[in-house]
């Protein structure tokens, strides 16, 4: 898959996946570019928005993924548009620094985010 259609993918709600019978939706930036990232995020946000389901559970997978400020601001940006419908996001693959970052935004915009090393223990996060 090349990364146009990749991002393309991105552009839009995949289908979910389910663990323990519960829809999670994970959304992968691997192979991006910063400036696609900055559009992949507006465009779930958008598609998250137009949807307007309530209690989504997100997986944010960056790994492999080396965040820019205008990736981190977007995040930050499109969190207040999208906070009243998420319940939980975990993200997966940040460094140390970046987490600092999530944890700010966790506690600006009230949401309920954490970090994880693996998907499989962020699903676990997710449905508890």
């Amino acid at each position: 898959m090349n990364v146009k259609q990749h991002h393309h993918s991105l552009s839009r709600h995949r289908e979910p996946i389910y663990y323990q019978d519960t829809q999670i939706y994970h959304h992968v930036y691997e192979g991006l570019s910063d400036d696609e990232i900055v559009q992949a995020i507006e465009q779930t946000v958008d598609a998250m928005v137009a949807r307007a389901e309530a209690d989504l559970l997100l997986i944010i997978d960056l790994r492999g993924v080396k965040l820019d400020l205008k990736a981190l601001s977007t995040f930050k940006r499109t969190s207040n548009r999208s906070k009243h419908l998420i319940k939980k996001i975990t993200v997966v693959g940040i460094h140390e620094i970046q987490t600092a970052f999530l944890n700010y935004i966790s506690s600006v915009f009230g949401l309920s985010i954490r970090a994880f090393d693996t998907v499989e223990k962020a699903k676990e996060w997710l449905v508890e």
